[in-house]
């Protein structure tokens, strides 16, 4: 059966071979045109029954909230004054977008700064308190006039910079600087949560394409004297910010 098939599909070629070519032809550029058209969807949501309540829930939320994680700009300068104000700006601005829903760049920290204490360890408040009192006995005894030392003790300074610096950050936040800035003072970060989930990388691209423009603009009109300059190779001097995109979108 097989062979018989075979050979009438080979007496065709050899019969009609310009129809035949024109016919794989035609079949060849249908497939190629469909081909084109496949893409992938990167949205796990689209790939389920969306009648489900699991779904429908999960893009209710994403509604509210937005999708999982942010998308990061890193800022980078050697003036810490004008980074900070080159934040506040872009944050503002950034988050007048319609595909924004926030920009967080900065929290206040005194409540957790005026109450840290009472985080403290037990063996760190009694470490401080030794100190202390050691502190205060000198300072009685050098101030006593009928104070009479049999063996001299020496007035160290009081140190409790080790203690206090187990505490000044929480979460890997400092409570010491309300912006999202590191130790060394020169790269600040700006979480920007999008309305669109994380998985929708069409969108994502539509909102990277806008912030490039909207970076590019405020070179040109802005109040600070600020030139924005991507790159991630380190910080350049004078009013240059250096930026880049990282995060979960």
């Amino acid at each position: 059966m097989k062979r018989a098939i075979a050979s009438r599909l080979a007496a065709l070629i050899v019969a009609r071979p310009v129809a035949v070519a024109v016919v794989i032809g035609i079949l060849v550029t249908l497939a190629g045109i469909q081909a084109s058209r496949l893409y992938v969807n990167h949205n796990q949501l689209d790939m389920l029954p969306q009648d489900l309540p699991a779904v429908e829930a999960t893009k209710e939320i994403t509604r509210y909230i937005g999708g999982v994680g942010f998308l990061m700009l890193a800022l980078r300068a050697d003036d810490e004054a004008h980074l900070k104000a080159v934040s506040d700006a872009l944050a503002e601005q950034i988050e007048a977008m319609p595909e924004v829903r926030h920009v967080t760049h900065k929290q206040d920290v005194s409540f957790v700064r005026e109450r840290i204490g009472l985080l403290a360890q037990t063996a760190d408040v009694k470490e401080a308190y030794r100190r202390i009192r050691k502190k205060v006995k000198a300072i009685l005894a050098a101030n006593n006039p009928f104070h009479i030392e049999l063996v001299e003790t020496k007035d160290e300074p009081l140190v409790l910079d080790d203690i206090i610096e187990k505490y000044t950050k929480l979460n890997k936040k400092s409570i010491t600087d309300p912006y999202y800035i590191d130790d060394a003072k020169e790269m600040l970060m700006l979480l920007i949560k999008p309305k669109h989930p994380s998985e929708d990388l069409a969108s994502t691209r539509t909102l990277l394409e806008k912030l490039d423009r909207f970076l590019a603009d405020f070179n040109a009109n802005n109040d600070l004297d600020a030139t924005l300059k991507e790159g991630y190779d380190g910080v350049e001097p004078g009013s240059t910010v250096t930026y880049g995109f990282t995060g979960t979108y």
